[in-house]
């Protein structure tokens, strides 16, 4: 099962800005060396899925906002993060 829970949670408490990339421990595991976050649609049931591309810089808070509201428009996202253990 994955993580459905928010990720706006720096270490110092304030919001995370739409540029800063997620920390490791903040993403759910695909497998073996694979990870990124996905987010459901408040229905339940079947729901198409979209597949949300994270940017150049890595999986950031941008992307997690994006995955979301596509969840809020009754799709499931997953954006996987392509360079975790890239830094």
């Amino acid at each position: 099962m994955c993580d459905d829970t928010p990720l706006r949670r720096p270490a110092d408490g304030r919001p995370r800005q739409p540029h800063e990339r997620l920390d490791e421990d903040e993403l759910t595991a695909f497998g073996s060396g694979s990870a990124g976050i996905v987010r459901y649609p408040r229905t339940g049931g079947p729901a198409p899925l979209v597949l949300v591309a994270p940017e150049r810089y890595g999986l950031v808070q941008h992307t997690v906002d994006v995955a979301q509201r596509f969840a809020d428009a009754g799709y499931v996202a997953i954006s996987p993060d392509f360079y975790m253990g890239v830094r």
